[in-house]
């Protein structure tokens, strides 16, 4: 799926200026990571792994870090917790705070029960705002079927852009 979804330049451009007051940013992290929300597709912009973005960006591991704790500070991202099944593993919840999170659950897609690990199976990612930039993947019920199963309900593993 490689359909862009339209973003709300205003409240980009007020973001922005927002994240550009926060820290003293490298001149070309925030243009980078404006460019990434106007041209890359709607999977690209749903649970970003800092991280990977920070590799594919020549960025250190602490700036993509601080780049999108910020960027969700000003609600340009939205920070969610993923809680990922140690056996299949699909998502089997996504929060918004970990005081939701009970320490045990049954996997509804392979049925396996689970103690939660924080190291291992809870996952921070980071999903483009609605309000800047409404992707088709806050639609389930939108998604093909393969889109849905593969990529919605199962955390993504490789690279931050898929082909």
């Amino acid at each position: 799926m490689n359909e862009l979804s339209l973003v709300n330049d205003s409240l980009l451009k007020q973001r922005l200026t927002e994240l550009d007051s926060i820290a003293s940013w490298t001149p070309h992290i925030l243009s980078d990571l404006e460019r990434f929300v106007r041209t890359a597709g709607d999977y690209d912009l749903f649970r970003v792994n800092p991280i990977k973005y920070a590799t594919a960006n020549g960025l250190s591991e602490s700036e993509g870090i601080q780049l999108f704790v910020n960027a969700a500070k000003v609600g340009l991202f939205e920070m969610q917790w993923l809680l990922t099944c140690a056996y299949c593993p699909q998502v089997a919840g996504s929060f918004r705070e970990l005081d939701q999170v009970h320490p045990r659950f049954q996997c509804e897609f392979c049925n396996a029960l689970n103690d939660v690990a924080l190291d291992d199976y809870i996952h921070v990612t980071f999903t483009i705002s609605n309000a800047v930039r409404d992707i088709v993947f806050r639609h389930p019920e939108m998604l093909s079927v393969e889109d849905y199963y593969l990529r919605y309900n199962f955390p993504r593993t490789s690279s931050l852009r898929t082909e």
